[in-house]
């Protein structure tokens, strides 16, 4: 999927019209806006944020297979200084 600017959007494989694997997603200025694993179409372990400008946001985790349920692991302002570690 790409912006109309012609930009990278997201990434991601589907299996039978469910998400599965490794799914990217981008900002429009190209950099790296998420990271998630999925699996029967629901995100599942580790799961990476930044923010526009490439910084590290956060680290979580996705702790109910099936479940909406997330954990914070890792937290970092917009400077790049971190907020809160392990949980």
């Amino acid at each position: 999927v790409f912006f109309k600017n012609g930009t990278l959007r997201s990434v991601g494989q589907y299996v039978d019209g469910k998400r599965s694997g490794e799914f990217v997603s981008y900002y429009s200025n190209g950099k790296t806006s998420n990271k998630e694993q999925f699996f029967n179409d629901f995100p599942t372990g580790k799961s990476y944020n930044w923010y526009t400008n490439g910084q590290q946001k956060e680290e979580g985790e996705y702790t109910k297979p099936g479940s909406p349920l997330y954990k914070v692991i890792h937290f970092w302002d917009s400077t790049g200084r971190q907020t809160l570690t392990n949980g």
